[in-house]
C-alpha cells in the first residue's frame, strides 16, 4: 500500500519467500549472485524457469523422469516408477528428461476409485489445512494440503485414496 501511495521505486532485499512475493509487484531471483529469474510473483511460483526456482518459491513436489505423450498431451513418467503423471510445458518434447513440479496446494485428494491409486502415509493439522504425505501406487511420494472444512473429504494415514489435479497446476521443466 505504502509502495503505490508514493508511486516510488523501493529495492528490497530479503531471504523471507513470503514477503518477496507479497511485497513485490516483481521479484528477481539469484543463485550465487546470478540472476536466474525475474518477473512478477506469480511467474515465478507458477511458472518457474527451472528446478532451482522451482524448489526455492514454496513448497513443491519435484518429481525427475522422462517427458511422454499422453491422451490430452504431455505426462511425465517418473524415473522411479509409475503411472504417467498429466502435465504440460513449454520447451520439453515426448523423449526428453524433466522434472515435474506440483505444488501441494494444487494437488485433489477424494476417495479411492478417482484419480490415480494413492496410500495416505501421513497427515499433519496445521490448522486451517492438513498437509498429507501420499505415496503413488508404484510410483512417487507427492504431498498435498487440504482445506480443513466440515464438507471437505478428510483423509487419514494408511487409507487409500484418488490423486488428481488439472494438466495445466503440473508443470514440466527442461532438466
Amino acid at each position: 500500500r505504502l509502495h503505490r501511495e508514493l508511486g516510488t521505486t523501493i529495492v528490497y532485499v530479503t531471504h523471507d519467500q513470503e514477503e518477496a512475493l507479497t511485497l513485490s509487484d516483481r521479484v528477481v531471483l539469484m543463485d550465487r549472485g546470478r540472476i536466474v529469474q525475474q518477473g512478477r510473483p506469480e511467474d515465478l511460483y507458477e511458472r518457474p524457469a527451472n528446478r532451482f526456482v522451482a524448489g526455492f518459491i514454496g513448497e513443491s513436489t519435484l518429481i525427475p523422469g522422462k517427458v511422454v505423450s499422453d491422451q490430452g498431451g504431455l505426462a511425465l513418467l517418473p524415473a522411479a516408477g509409475g503411472p504417467p503423471l498429466p502435465a504440460h510445458g513449454d520447451g520439453v518434447q515426448p523423449g526428453q528428461d524433466a522434472t515435474l513440479l506440483l505444488r501441494p496446494e494444487k494437488t485433489l485428494v477424494s476417495a479411492a476409485g478417482t484419480g490415480l491409486p494413492a496410500t495416505v502415509q501421513d497427515v499433519i493439522y496445521v490448522g486451517d489445512i492438513s498437509r498429507l504425505a501420499l505415496q503413488l501406487e508404484g510410483g512417487p511420494a507427492l504431498t498435498a494440503r487440504q482445506a480443513n472444512r466440515a464438507d471437505a473429504f478428510r483423509a487419514e494415514a494408511g487409507m487409500q485414496v484418488g490423486v488428481s489435479w488439472a494438466r495445466q497446476d503440473a508443470v514440466l521443466l527442461p532438466s
